[in-house]
């Protein structure tokens, strides 16, 4: 099966350096699922700018979005996102004995 080629910016069209300009402004890098959607210059730009909603501007408080993410993680076992938020839900403060408690998948102990 073919595969796509990993982007440069150099190497889009137009609108995709405009949606790489996009991405790298909401996130700072390009990876993960944008190194396809690229290629999608519309699409690219409204799932980056709902990513960057839900991920920076939303009224949740920090912590509680990174346990949601990480419960959904875990749910669907993405090791990827998984090791990801972990780091992050620290940072925020989430108490070890809740990620180990989502890891487990049990209830934690609050």
């Amino acid at each position: 099966m073919a595969r796509l080629e990993l982007p440069t910016r150099e190497k889009l069209d137009l609108p995709g350096q405009g949606a790489w300009d996009h991405v790298m402004g909401n996130r700072g890098h390009i990876g993960g699922p944008f190194t396809v959607l690229v290629h999608s210059s519309d699409l690219c730009k409204r799932v980056s700018d709902v990513g960057a909603y839900l991920r920076f501007e939303s009224a949740l408080d920090v912590g509680l979005r990174t346990i949601a993410v990480m419960m959904t993680a875990r749910e669907f076992n993405c090791r990827f996102e998984w090791a990801g938020w972990t780091k992050q839900a620290r940072e925020a403060g989430v108490a070890e004995s809740i990620i180990e408690a989502i890891r487990d998948r049990r209830t934690p102990d609050v």
